[in-house]
């Protein structure tokens, strides 16, 4: 069942959602936002999505839909572009106990080219990443869309 329409950015849910934005807030709940069809679709497939939230038709099959308006979208987004559906994710708690091709990561400040190094190292079959303390936060929004979803896969 479809949830009612979302109108307002002053809604408590919505207010929630945006303090996702700050790393930590998604480190005290555990979750994190990704925006657009693509990064949900590597995101369904890693079944870590908890809800989405769209303004236009929702394109995926899934149970927790919230529909949205054109304002409370662009609240929620930090893309510049038009956005049409954002998911909230659950963040990953995983061991590297199993890893045996592990890529370690000193102090990359730049979102990007963390991006790439995880994209380079899914690509090259590597089983996990482990980074610095003082490495940019692996959820952080530009991190996540430089992946392309391969954070979700590694």
């Amino acid at each position: 069942m479809e949830a009612e329409r979302i109108t307002s950015v002053q809604n408590a849910h919505i207010k929630k959602l945006c303090r996702l934005h700050q790393k930590k807030e998604r480190d005290e709940a555990g979750q994190f936002l990704i925006e657009g069809e693509h990064l949900i679709q590597e995101a369904l497939k890693a079944n870590i999505i908890e809800e989405i939230l769209y303004d236009e038709d929702c394109p995926f099959d899934f149970e927790n839909v919230t529909p949205v308006t054109e304002n409370v979208m662009a609240k929620l987004s930090s893309n510049i572009s038009a956005v049409h559906c954002i998911a909230v994710c659950r963040k990953l708690h995983l061991s590297m106990q199993d890893a045996h091709r592990i890529l370690i990561l000193d102090d990359i400040q730049d979102p990007g080219n963390l991006g790439t190094l995880i994209r380079t190292a899914v690509s090259f079959r590597f089983d996990g990443i482990y980074c610095s303390e003082k490495t940019v936060d692996l959820y952080n929004e530009k991190v996540i869309r430089s992946t392309q979803g391969a954070l979700f896969a590694i």
